[in-house]
């Protein structure tokens, strides 16, 4: 943990950081080497290899917005350009490796991100002036940071990376505060860049993030020098100066965000009544207090619903709030128990590392001591700012569970953001922070001096303690306290397994045995935490009592690193999860089928959209559970279109509605939904043959447009013995066989030219047409735009022919010939960015049965191209705002003076 002279930074950072980099690249390759064998790729639940191999095929598209037209009707997405994760996809994907792109990709998505995580946290280390030893250690703290690590794993390595800007950004206003005039503004706008790249890795984590990136500015103000007056206004400055900087860099993604996030989204309005009723569903994701403890004891509560031993989660992580109540009651009746709601879901832990945990409590415990301080006034400061604000982060975390995250909520736009829980995030960089800190205080207290060292340990600290002040033995005696309390807990907690099985049988987990393993897990891992525990403490008590002075203190980063990494890497080891894509992605004759010509139609297995059963029974239950593979894997990976809406957090007003008149009235009443699909183009419908008749009487009012297509069974695939999970099924055509895929014959076609159209500018009136059984939507086109006046002798019928000639996510040719003034119908979904030209003009896009697209056509024979073409004003912003960033990092590194002293530091205060 040595602190390197301020006269030979510059050397050891040149010789060292190539040392550090390497240590951490092994770490990372130790942990993911599984990316190196053939076939294997890390599991991603929101970025599975299929969604990454369908935007490979068109690399350069995110650069202008990018459209998927995968799932629903098509729906635009944010754009994170140009941030970390495009870069990466670039590199590791499609035009370095072309056909494989998407393959190397998902292998290296993860590690790669968790590598900049842990670069990120070793420059911030840096910045507080720490060696190099001791700089590997924090950003081994913040690479193996489970709050990180399990994001990643998850499939969402731009949490990880907007983590790890945010790291930057806090290191940037840190090394400020050090430099001349001139070259503090600089580091501020470099901060402010790195906050603008958390905004577009991480979206509203980002802007969280920035919050305390903001308050870290004004704090660093406020304690300069100067009148008072003028420190505010140097703090107001600053905090606007990285505003601007960041806003500059990811006015991009902050244009898209706002265009799919808040705007024309439900329950984004800021009014009071809004806000009341979304609570609800924006604080799902709040953490149980009891929880808390899973910062300290990783799996506590386990890990994934899928872990194998034991492993599984059992807390309240995503619980609906409908559970609350129930659970409440000391013998609840199952009864009465909530249908429908989500019980918990967990993709992410939040151990933040008992080592680091430990040396970050030492850090705010010394802050206050009187005598033979290790921090300057300015340093007790910033660990009193960063421990007020890990406070306040996990008090915010609690979300429903605790009042406080009730007064925030109130602010404008904070009811946007889903998830308390996000709060987290910034918590852990707070303990990274005093972490940092934390090493500094103790190389400086306890390492850097020369000090005699004893022959044995005993005579070392006798020699020690008799000497020593009194806020170190407060330390050591309520630190080996603490490690006595925890351990007579983990000795209760070991005891009351019948108790815990009890509890885990009323929250899901009835199977006694199953409940036993999960209790038996939960034990282990305390003690595991309780091993740890002890053996920090027992590190910090030997460096304060000297046994690392002189030539064995270049060990104390040794045993430091094994413990925090052997820690840390073996409570991340079950986020880790590989699978082998051939076998997973291996196709099927449905899936054939249904990917020949995929534009030409969409599928389904779902009654509704958003969910709400199968046309299944319960003997054909397993093919719901098949069905929601292919959906979230196949059907993207073979570019198969489906109806089904695979994710939508946040429902966008047009969708609302129109779901909302297509949703049954009554269980009887499934003629709407037969519409639906009608409307939709959704040709093939998935399910059990049994169901043939219930389709032509209730989804088609009898008109029996309804057929088996083909029939099938389900079974192993070729050299599976035992079925394990669902992608070891697959599907074989049988003419008996109980599942079937559905051919609609009353879709409509994608594309259509209907020569009589009504305008219907009233978009409740248009949605009460469309359901209506008497409307016949291959007769009449309702159009929402009032510029397009019916012709005034139209005709119901067709007023041409078409045909696809191109067809890919953001661009559509289609050969029309009209034969009497039409609407071409294109049954995609509408959104004011599609751009229509007909024979090279540019037309008047419609929006057509509330949400298609539609333009209007004169007789000929016409080329009609659709492309999806957002204002590209705002990328050139970035690009502009990513080129400035580049000068203002080259210029820093090359003339920028260094710090004689640390940044804002005077001499440690030894005897206040």
């Amino acid at each position: 943990m040595n602190a390197p002279r301020a006269e030979n930074a510059a050397d050891d950072r040149q010789r060292t950081w190539p040392v550090s980099l390497l240590i951490m690249a092994l770490v990372v390759l130790a942990l993911f080497g599984r990316s190196l064998q053939p076939g294997q790729v890390v599991f991603a639940n929101d970025a599975p290899l299929g969604a990454v191999a369908a935007q490979a095929e068109y690399p350069l598209s995110a650069f202008t917005g990018y459209w998927q037209d995968l799932n629903w009707l098509g729906i635009q997405q944010p754009s994170a350009v140009p941030g970390p994760t495009q870069a990466l996809f670039m590199v590791a994907g499609p035009l370095v490796w072309g056909a494989q792109g998407a393959v190397v990709f998902a292998k290296l998505y993860a590690p790669l991100a968790l590598l900049l995580t842990g670069l990120a946290g070793y420059f911030l280390a840096r910045s507080l002036r720490l060696g190099w030893v001791g700089a590997l250690l924090v950003g081994l703290a913040a690479l193996l940071n489970s709050d990180s690590f399990s994001h990643a794993c998850w499939g969402l390595p731009s949490v990880s990376l907007g983590l790890a800007a945010t790291l930057v950004a806090v290191g940037m206003v840190q090394r400020s505060s050090g430099a001349a005039e001139a070259w503090r503004w600089v580091h501020l706008v470099l901060a402010g860049f790195a906050v603008g790249l958390a905004v577009m890795e991480s979206y509203d984590v980002g802007a969280i993030l920035s919050l305390y990136v903001a308050a870290f500015v004004m704090f660093q103000a406020l304690n300069g020098e100067g009148k008072p007056v003028m420190r505010v206004a140097k703090g107001a400055g600053g905090v606007a100066l990285v505003a601007a900087a960041a806003v500059f860099i990811s006015t991009q993604a902050l244009s898209t965000l706002v265009g799919t996030q808040v705007k024309g989204v439900a329950g984004m309005a800021q009014d009071e009544a809004t806000r009341a009723q979304r609570w609800r569903e924006a604080t799902q994701w709040s953490l149980p207090k009891l929880e808390t403890l899973q910062m300290v004891v990783p799996g506590l509560f386990g890990y994934r619903m899928d872990t194998p031993d034991g492993g599984s989660y059992w807390g309240g992580v995503g619980r609906d709030p409908a559970w609350d109540g129930y659970l409440a009651n000391p013998n609840p009746d199952p009864s009465r128990a909530p249908v429908g709601a989500l019980m918990r879901h967990s993709g992410a832990g939040f151990y933040a590392g008992v080592f680091v945990v430990v040396v970050g409590m030492w850090a705010l415990a010394n802050a206050w001591r009187r005598k033979k301080n290790p921090y300057s006034v300015l340093e007790r400061r910033c660990i009193w700012f960063w421990g007020l604000a890990a406070l306040i982060s996990l008090l915010l975390a609690y979300g429903r569970h605790a009042p406080f995250y009730q007064i925030v909520y109130q602010l404008p736009f904070f009811s946007t953001i889903r998830n308390p829980i996000k709060f987290l995030h910034p918590l852990q960089i707070s303990l990274i922070m005093l972490f940092g800190y934390g090493l500094v205080g103790l190389w400086r207290g306890y390492l850097e001096p020369a000090r005699s060292v004893r022959p044995t340990f005993k005579a070392q600290l006798r020699s020690w303690w008799n000497a020593t002040t009194p806020a170190d033995r407060r330390w050591v005696s309520g630190s080996i306290g603490a490690v006595c309390v925890a351990g007579f807990a983990w000795l209760v907690y070991s005891s009351s397994t019948a108790t815990m099985v009890a509890h885990l049988g009323r929250v899901g987990f009835g199977d006694p045995e199953m409940a036993r393993e999960m209790a038996r897990h939960s034990v282990g891992q305390a003690g595991i935490a309780w091993l740890f525990l002890a053996a920090s403490v027992a590190l910090l008590i030997a460096i304060m009592a000297g046994m690392w002075s002189g030539r064995r203190r270049r060990w104390v980063g040794v045993v430091a690193g094994l413990i925090l990494v052997g820690d840390m890497a073996r409570a991340n080891l079950p986020w880790i999860i590989y699978y082998d894509y051939r076998e997973r992605y291996a196709s099927n004759p449905v899936i054939d089928l249904l990917r020949e010509d995929s534009w030409q139609h969409r599928v389904t297995g779902r009654l509704m959209p958003r969910g709400g059963g199968a046309l299944v029974n319960d003997q054909g239950q397993i093919f719901a559970s098949l069905y929601n593979e292919w959906l979230e894997h196949l059907f993207q990976y073979y570019k198969v279109q489906t109806v089904d809406i695979v994710q939508m957090p946040r429902t966008p007003l047009l969708e609302e509605a129109y779901l909302k008149t297509f949703q049954p009235v009554n269980a009887e009443d499934y003629r709407r939904l037969g519409r639906l699909w009608e409307l939709t183009n959704t040709r093939y419908v998935l399910g059990m043959t049994g169901f043939l008749d219930f389709l032509n009487q209730q989804f088609d009012a009898g008109q029996g447009r309804f057929r088996v297509h083909t029939a099938f069974n389900i079974l192993p695939k070729a050299g599976v013995d035992q079925v394990t999970r669902l992608s070891q099924l697959t599907v074989a055509p049988a003419t008996n066989g109980p599942f079937a895929l559905f051919e609609f014959e009353g879709a409509l076609p994608r594309m259509s030219l209907m020569s009589r159209w009504e305008v219907v500018t009233n978009d409740t009136a248009c949605l009460e047409r469309l359901v209506d059984p008497r409307f016949n939507p291959r007769e009449i086109v309702l159009v929402n735009d009032a510029v397009a006046e019916p012709a005034a002798t139209a005709t119901a019928g067709s007023g041409g022919s078409t045909a696809i000639e191109h067809y890919e996510p953001k661009r559509i040719v289609v050969k029309a010939t009209v034969t009497t003034p039409s609407v071409l119908l294109v049954n995609d979904r509408y959104h004011v960015d599609w751009k229509v030209y007909v024979n090279g003009q540019r037309r008047d896009l419609l929006r057509c049965n509330h949400l298609m697209r539609g333009v209007r056509l004169e007789p000929g024979e016409q080329s009609v191209e659709f492309r999806f073409e957002p204002a590209v004003t705002a990328l050139y912003v970035s690009l502009a705002a990513l080129l400035v960033g580049l000068v203002l990092l080259s210029s820093l590194i090359v003339a920028a003076p260094r710090e004689s002293q640390p940044p804002g530091a005077a001499e440690p205060a030894r005897n206040e």
